[in-house]
Formats: C-alpha cells, structure tokens, sequence
C-alpha cells in the first residue's frame, strides 16, 4: 500500500472541507465562519483531552482503542481532529478523541512514521463571545451530526437537552435532527422526552430503577400542559411507595395516571382560590372606594363604614373559601369511588 504523504492528507482534508461546506457544522454561528476555521498541522503532545468529553470516554474499550490504533497505523487518518485553540499554544480536543487517544499509544518511530509533519486538524478559534455552552454544543453536534456511526444514545441526549435549553422549540428540535441524522421522526422524539425529563428522572433511570419502556410512557406529553410537575410527582410516588421496584411499562402507566390526577386536581384547587381571591378584592375595593367616596366627611361615621365594610367581606370571604373546598373535597373523594 503506498504511504500516505503530507501533500495527499491535505488534499483529503480540503475535498472533506468542500463536501462539509452546507453541513450544520460549518455553519452554526460565527466561531464556524471560514476566518474561524483552518486547518493546521498539529504535534500530538500539542493536543490535550477535553473535560466535556469526560463521561462520553468511560466507556470506550481499550478493543476499540486497539482496532483504532491498528487502522490508523494501516491507513493513516482518515478523518481530522476538530480542536480548539485555547489561545494559549495548545489545543483542546473537540471531536477525535478516541482517534488521539490511538494515536497517543503509537511509539516515536511509529507515529514520525505515519505522521511526518504533524497531524492535520480543523481547528476553531473562539471570539470573545464564545461560551462553554458553545464549546459543548459543538463538541455534541461533531459526534452526534458529523460523525458517520451511529450517533451515542448518551450524547443525543445531552445535544437535545442542550438545545431546549438554549430555547429551541420541541417541533424544530426534532425535525432538524430527523433531517440531519436520519432517524425516524418518532424515535427522535422519544430521545427528545426522555432528555428534556426533569433531572430527578433521568437519575432513576440511570439507576435502573425506570427502564427504558418505562421511561418512554412518564416522558410523553408536553410541558405546557404540566409535565414536569406530573413527572416530579411520579419521582415522588416511586421513591416512596415502590422502593426496591423497577418500574416496568404498565406501572409507569399506571403511576403517571394517578400523579395526573393529583396535579390536575391542584390545579383546580388552585384555580378555585385564585377566582374567590379575585372575587374578594374586587368587593373589597369597591367598598374601600364608597369610604373614599363618602359625601358626610364625618370621621367616626366614615370608620363605622369602614369597619361594617370590612367585616362584611372577611365573612363572605371565609364562606366562599369554605365552599371551594368543601367542593373540593367532595370532587376528591368521589373520584376515588
């Protein structure tokens, strides 16, 4: 097999830079713009691990590590790192580094070998404006948008979650990442629920203590019709009356259905109370609005008002509130008939 030379890695690297010219990549916000973005010839002692990249590495193999190693020393680098000048003479790894980490494991003779000048990376220079979100974002969106395998269950997650909370809707979140990676609609959309679920959640899972059927039923719905509340109560109800359980499909079924119920019903009783509470200021003010308005000016008349005024609404209040939950109550119990 002939060997790789500097001018043909460049090549490569150049046709790999065209094809990726309409990708998200390129073109996420200004730290993609092309004045940001060059390719260098990077020593490997020049390139250290990220942080972020911590949880994604833990479990890596060293099989895979070794088949890495092996193809690399082969076939050379078939695709380049993405790293981050730190601005400080050194680069901080954004996408390859199970790559890097081959390559770590190659002796002196091995790696002058295969790379004689240095390794080609894209390297991405931040502005004043670039943030550790940015920094996550990207390093999310190289191995889960870029990368040709399968995209990592963990890391589709966190890029979901990432987006939501940066303010991306779910419809557009989905629908761009169906575009981009080419799963269906429906199981992007079950990765969506299950990385937007409240963090309570997602432990129990992590734990094993929700499978993942499980996991699908207490994540499905919307936020604006209260699904986070649902979903704290459901955490609360499994801690406390299913301990040593694992949730299984048709008990999360069963548990989110009754949490629904609990919320549901605060939120009645809460609409309720805002209404009398309404209702009260309202003949409060009115009243207060007669004792400004009084035409006798006559001071201890106009405190005989006030007081009769006063005490009128404080009853009406306590008999309106005595009756909310009166109601209540009667509606809670006959649902549990």
């Amino acid at each position: 097999m002939a060997k790789v030379t500097f001018d043909d890695e460049l090549d490569a690297t150049m046709r790999e830079l065209e094809a990726d010219k309409n990708s998200m990549f390129m073109n996420l916000k200004h730290y993609h713009r092309d004045e940001n973005l060059e390719i260098k010839m990077l020593r490997r002692e020049q390139i250290y691990p990220n942080p972020i990249n911590e949880p994604y590495m833990q479990d890596v193999t060293e099989e895979q590590i070794r088949f890495l190693y092996d193809n690399i020393k082969q076939n050379g680098l078939m695709h380049n790192l993405v790293v981050l000048d730190d601005l400080k003479g050194r680069y901080r790894l954004i996408s390859g580094e199970k790559r890097w980490t081959a390559i770590q494991k190659m002796s002196k003779e091995e790696y002058e070998d295969k790379f004689p000048n240095g390794i080609a990376c894209k390297v991405i220079r931040p502005d004043i404006e670039f943030t550790n979100d940015d920094e996550w974002r990207i390093l999310l969106e190289c191995n889960v948008l870029v990368a040709s395998a399968k995209p990592d269950k963990k890391q589709m997650q966190d890029l979901i979650a990432l987006y939501d909370r940066m303010g991306s809707g779910k419809e557009e979140i989905v629908n761009y990442l169906k575009d981009q990676i080419g799963l269906s609609k429906l199981t992007i959309e079950r990765t969506y629920g299950v990385a937007t679920a409240i963090p309570e959640l997602r432990e129990l899972e992590e734990k094993g203590i929700v499978n993942t059927t499980a996991m699908r039923v207490l994540c499905q719905g919307d936020k604006k019709n209260g699904l986070e509340e649902i979903q704290r109560e459901c955490c609360r109800m499994i801690k406390e009356e299913y301990e040593g359980q694992v949730i299984n499909e048709p008990l999360a079924a069963e548990i989110k259905k009754a949490c629904t119920g609990i919320v549901k019903g605060r939120e009645t009783e809460s609409k309720t109370c805002r209404a009398v509470r309404a209702e009260i200021s309202k003949k409060i003010t009115k009243g207060l609005n007669i004792i400004i308005n009084y035409k006798d000016k006559d001071i201890a008349a106009m405190k005989e008002l006030e007081k009769t005024v006063c005490i009128k609404e404080l009853e009406d209040a306590q008999r309106k509130i005595g009756e909310a939950i009166k109601k209540f109550q009667t509606g809670t119990e006959t649902k549990e008939k």
